[in-house]
């Protein structure tokens, strides 16, 4: 099996095989201007030697791993930190380690590796957590460190903490804040031609948008306007909004299901053509990829 040791553990290769690359190591040791590591020459984030049995090149990936916003104290889904290697590769214990800014703002989960007989070549994928302690930007480092001659690697790690909070709004479109969210602004001193009846926010929670029943709609922060259905004459009232994750647009939702889209918001269908029951009253986003 391929020569890889992983926290404090190896999987060694066949007994010749070790053989070889041991007398390698003490070759470059012995020589340092002799041997392959001589050879060795960096290309981008590896270094890749003329002969490969005895020299080890390490990739990592992704170049940055970016969190979304994430309540402070509560854990994110994972998102992976790759490694391959090709070669002899040995990892120092305690590797890969987290450190920078804010290390304790990140956890490292368990590791999923791929090792074969037929190839020189190995991989290793790292779960990655985002547990932010406290709001604001977070940032820390995930370091490899290993027998690679461009040792360590190191992959970036970005989060935003925040707290939790909300708004209320009323029918003349006054806004109440509490808990983390901020006030940017109402329509509680605009005569309205119609009653605000949804409310969303910005993926960023620095702007959200009123809706009123005809379809007009107000932005506030740094929700932008992607336009409404005020000019519209609609079959029924509009009853609920849902921004998209990206903040780039919305959906307004009437009474009788029909759906409308603006920016990059997708139209996915709509009950606008069935025969209702009873009213549509809300709108929920799936927030799966």
């Amino acid at each position: 099996m391929t020569g890889m040791r992983i926290e404090g553990w190896g999987i060694p290769r066949a007994a010749a095989r070790f053989g070889v690359l041991l007398l390698l190591a003490m070759a470059v040791v012995l020589r340092p201007d002799a041997g392959v590591a001589s050879s060795a020459t960096a290309v981008g984030g590896t270094v890749v030697g003329s002969d490969v049995t005895g020299t080890v090149s390490v990739t990592v990936s992704p170049p940055i791993v970016f969190f979304g916003p994430q309540v402070v104290g509560t854990k994110s889904i994972s998102q992976a930190a790759n490694l391959a290697s090709i070669g002899p590769f040995q990892q120092i214990a305690g590797s890969p380690s987290l450190g920078g800014s804010n290390p304790g703002d990140f956890v490292l989960g368990t590791a999923a590796c791929t090792i074969t007989d037929a190839s020189p070549i190995s991989s290793c994928s790292y779960s990655v957590y985002f547990v932010p302690t406290a709001e604001g930007p977070r940032v820390a480092s995930l370091t490899f460190s290993d027998n690679a001659p461009d040792s360590p690697q190191t992959i970036p790690l970005f989060g935003q903490g925040v707290r939790p909070g909300y708004w209320l709004v009323a029918s003349d479109g006054g806004v109440f804040s509490f808990g983390s969210a901020k006030f940017f602004g109402s329509t509680g001193a605009v005569a309205l031609n119609k009653p605000i009846v949804a409310a969303a926010a910005t993926p960023s929670g620095k702007g959200y948008w009123l809706v009123a029943s005809a379809g007009g709609v107000f932005a506030f922060g740094d929700a932008a306007f992607f336009g409404s259905t005020g000019a519209l004459a609609l079959n029924k009232p509009i009853v609920a909004a849902a921004a998209t994750p990206s903040g780039n647009g919305h959906w307004l939702v009437a009474s009788d299901g029909g759906v409308f889209t603006f920016g990059d918001a997708p139209f996915l269908g709509s009950t606008g053509g069935m025969t209702l029951h009873k009213p549509i009253v809300s709108v929920a986003r799936n927030l799966a990829p």
